[in-house]
């Protein structure tokens, strides 16, 4: 057992270690992970499922949604959320999604090293992929699959070397996925590009049949979930939306005008140089693979870790191959051939398993700080305050903006139900025009809230509706502070309003 803990660190778990540190150390320990709103969410919808013990069909958070279908496609998330929660607050929801996602970061290093990249080259990918990815680094179901598809890359990517056994357990792997989160369908698309390369390689029918039987065993068992095969086409038309394309932010391209797009870009360079290399080596799979998900990634900056996690370990083969090129031609004595060296003595250290990420993991969960939504984010306070008020019953109608809303029904759910919060896949056109009209405060808002019956407001200070709303007699203040304006409907008003009868004609 003392020799078990004197073993040192393996270099993955080290940079495991690293960007488990690193997150926890940026703004206010895990806090820092709970910058959307959507964590909230999925913590009551879990909590509701495991209540209920059912999954959901129809929407419980908002009002006048009852007629349109929900497919809480990351349901089995939402549980597990809502389980770390229940054990110790969202500090713990914090910390699993941390772990996840230093494992992905850790994952791919392995991957990169099992294909005898060096180790710097290897980690110089590493923390460029995790740079440009540390935009969607927060505490939503999304992390999970990020962890998975490196998981299905590097096996997929093993087998392609040697067949092994073992690739016949993502059958099961995809039945988890599915009802894990919906990016299970990227790593369908990457068994895809695996009959692809078997097909173009013109290799025997063994090899076909059997990229063939994986695939077909794969998407049967994502069927596997509480929807069916209906899961599968809301992911589809979801993805396709042209509404959720145009008005979606993480589903636009990126701009480049971040550190972490910089990296982003970086890679996507890197991955572009890389392809005639690949090309004439024949290595159909990993340009296929580059090629997909750079054009994916430019397409939605969703999409950008998993280019990252897909290309890497590619771009890593095609910078070995040129760093290997370069040594061979310099002196014995040349810092290069000396720096090269030292990195061999290094390879001992990157294979194997420790007890130490477990016990780095065990250390931050029991003496790391607490997390909660932050108060530059969300109104925090202002909720607080006028908690009393938001709860009264009946269930009170709120609108507010998508990232507010999720807040609101982690905070106040049962007793309030939003107009619009960040299930875009949920509202889409038939409530997000709408919404979208609010958010500009178009002269025909006051008429939409009317319309709705909300009876309450809670704005960004900055935004036009507010304003419309001050100069509205239907409306009044209720409370206010330097982030967000609490409106409520001003039902004496309405009332005088109503009961004014017109002047009699003479």
């Amino acid at each position: 057992m003392l020799t078990f803990f004197k073993t040192p660190p393996r270099v993955p778990e080290l940079v495991f270690a690293a960007v488990l540190i690193w997150m926890f150390a940026m703004g206010q320990g895990w806090s820092v992970m709970l910058a959307d709103g959507d964590t909230g969410w999925h913590v009551r919808n879990g909590e509701r499922i495991i209540d209920t013990r059912s999954v959901p069909y129809i929407d419980p958070f908002s009002f006048g949604s009852g007629s349109h279908p929900w497919f809480a496609w990351e349901w089995l998330s939402d549980v597990l959320f809502a389980v770390l929660f229940r054990q110790d607050g969202l500090k713990a929801v914090a910390w699993f999604c941390g772990i996840t996602i230093a494992a992905s970061v850790s994952l791919l290093l392995r991957h990169m090293l099992w294909r005898s990249i060096g180790m710097h080259i290897s980690f110089l990918l590493a923390v460029l992929t995790a740079g440009a990815s540390s935009i969607h680094y927060l505490a939503r179901p999304h992390v999970l699959g990020l962890l998975l598809f490196a998981i299905v890359c590097w096996m997929v990517d093993r087998d392609r070397a040697a067949p092994h056994p073992w690739i016949w357990t993502l059958p099961a792997i995809f039945a988890l996925w599915a009802n894990l989160h919906g990016s299970f369908l990227a790593g369908l698309a990457m068994l895809g590009l695996r009959i692809g390369e078997t097909i173009v390689r013109r290799s025997d029918g063994g090899n076909l049949t059997r990229a063939a039987m994986l695939l077909g065993a794969s998407i049967a068992a994502t069927l596997c979930n509480p929807y069916g095969w209906r899961l599968h086409a809301h992911a589809i038309e979801y993805l396709q939306s042209g509404w959720i394309q145009s008005s979606v932010e993480e589903f636009q391209s990126p701009r480049f005008r971040s550190q972490s797009m910089l990296f982003y870009e970086l890679l996507l360079l890197a991955g572009v140089a890389a392809l005639p290399w690949l090309l004439r080596r024949k290595e159909i799979y990993p340009c296929c693979a580059i090629l997909l998900w750079a054009h994916e990634s430019l397409a939605s900056v969703r999409h950008v870790p998993l280019y990252g996690l897909a290309a890497s370990p590619f771009i890593g083969s095609w910078f070995q191959n040129s760093w290997q090129g370069w040594v061979r031609g310099c002196r014995a004595d040349s810092l290069a051939r000396t720096f090269d060296a030292i990195t061999l003595t290094w390879r001992p250290w990157c294979s194997g398993y420790t007890v130490w990420p477990v016990l780095l993991a065990a250390w931050l969960a029991a003496h790391g700080a607490g997390a909660a939504f932050p108060a530059n984010k969300f109104p925090v306070c202002l909720v607080q305050r006028n908690f009393q008020r938001l709860t009264s019953s009946p269930p009170q109608r709120v609108f507010s903006s998508d990232q507010w809303s999720d807040y609101l029904i982690f905070q106040l759910f049962p007793s309030v139900r939003v107009y619009f919060d960040g299930r875009s896949d949920f509202f889409g056109p038939w409530r997000g025009n709408a919404y979208m009209d609010l958010m500009r405060g178009e002269t025909d808002s006051p008429s939409i809230l009317d319309r709705e019956g909300v009876e309450w407001a809670l704005l960004p200070k900055d935004w036009a509706l507010a304003g419309l709303l001050r100069r509205s007699s239907q409306w009044r203040v209720a409370d206010a502070d330097e982030q967000a304006v609490l409106f409520e409907r001003n039902y004496a008003m309405r009332a005088s309003a109503s009961n004014q009868k017109p002047a009699a004609r003479r």
